[in-house]
């Protein structure tokens, strides 16, 4: 059934609602090496039967548990189901998005570039109806301090040498 449809079968009238799950389209911001709580369940609709149940499978009808995680952009983007961190025993789950610590990471990003990352998710109701939708994470660079190479030289006592020493900047 879709939308709301009134019925007046011998004068009595019946108003039916869609039941199913709307997923709707998140979005949040992350600066280069910090973390994100998004509660993707906020603005959803299908009432308060609705939970959070899979997360950037190719089949979205398989659960994501809650602890799991998921990498996504190329496994720069670490997003795991956690339970809110503002309401602790609640069994309440939201996503907690950041830069994967052993991942390749955002430090290719300039300091204030940015880029988008977009990643989908399924919400399930207790009748076993599944709707699905995206989450866009905006990442913003910060600028990340070049790495001095290690270099040896020799001399002799007493003389001079010459050399360079390096360091690589992965913003540059």
């Amino acid at each position: 059934m879709s939308g709301t449809k009134s019925v007046s079968p011998g004068g009595v009238k019946v108003v039916a609602r869609q039941l199913a799950p709307q997923a709707q389209a998140d979005s949040g911001a992350l600066r280069e090496d910090g973390y994100e709580f998004i509660d993707v369940l906020a603005n959803d609709l299908g009432g308060g039967a609705k939970r959070l149940w899979s997360l950037n499978q190719a089949d979205l009808s398989v659960s994501t548990a809650y602890g799991d995680a998921v990498l996504v952009d190329g496994g720069r983007l670490l997003v795991e189901i956690v339970e809110d961190p503002n309401a602790p025993g609640s069994g309440y789950y939201v996503l907690k998005v950041s830069e994967n610590p052993t991942g390749p990471g955002y430090d290719h990003l300039g300091e204030g570039q940015t880029t988008d990352v977009v990643f989908n998710y399924a919400i399930r109701l207790a009748n076993g109806a599944i709707s699905t939708s995206t989450v866009t994470i905006s990442v913003t660079g910060v600028n990340d301090a070049p790495e001095a190479q290690d270099a040896t030289a020799g001399v002799l006592e007493d003389a001079t040498t010459g050399g360079a020493v390096t360091a690589t900047d992965a913003d540059d």
